[in-house]
């Protein structure tokens, strides 16, 4: 039949024919990439993402008081060991403008997966010794990962250090 249908000159009805082959085809093609749009991976991890984006402001005002503070944090990590599996070891060291250590803030250390919110690991830091914090999180797995560290300074400031990176053991 496809034979037949090919053999002479051509006519209005293998234009006609051709046309809505090669149109149907496209709108195919379009209905599948649509179906995967909708259904798969959207991106956005946040529930809350338009109410975070409209408060933004605020974010950029607790981040100058921080910097107002004057405090000089160092924030390191490292890939460990732990129960047989990987983990990754962060501390952070904080100090005044003046250069004394600053305790007791009982920060919290969160590992975000920025595309995985399920991966998301949280511990309460412990303070070794004055002005260093540390903890120990389960890497659930290798990629790029946010270390973000929160904590409130004695005189109601809110804090948050974050720092992008990507751990594979």
């Amino acid at each position: 039949m496809i034979k037949s249908f090919f053999q002479g000159p051509w006519t209005g009805k293998h234009i006609w024919t051709l046309i809505l082959a090669f149109f149907g085809a496209v709108i195919v093609a379009n209905m599948v990439m649509i179906y995967f749009a909708v259904n798969t991976f959207h991106g956005v991890e946040d529930r809350d993402a338009y109410a975070k984006g409209r408060d933004y402001n605020q974010v950029i005002a607790a981040g100058a008081a921080q910097r107002r503070l004057g405090l000089d944090a160092v924030l390191a990590h490292r890939l460990v060991e732990q129960g047989g599996g990987d983990a990754v070891a962060v501390s952070l060291t904080l100090a005044d403008a003046k250069g004394a250590a600053v305790p007791s803030l009982k920060p919290v250390l969160t590992l975000r997966r920025p595309s995985e919110a399920t991966l998301d690991r949280t511990a309460a830091m412990v303070e070794p010794m004055p002005g260093r914090y540390t903890a120990t999180l389960d890497l659930p797995k290798p990629g790029k990962w946010e270390i973000r560290i929160t904590a409130k300074h004695p005189d109601g400031t809110a804090l948050r250090w974050d720092k992008p990176v990507v751990l594979a053991p």
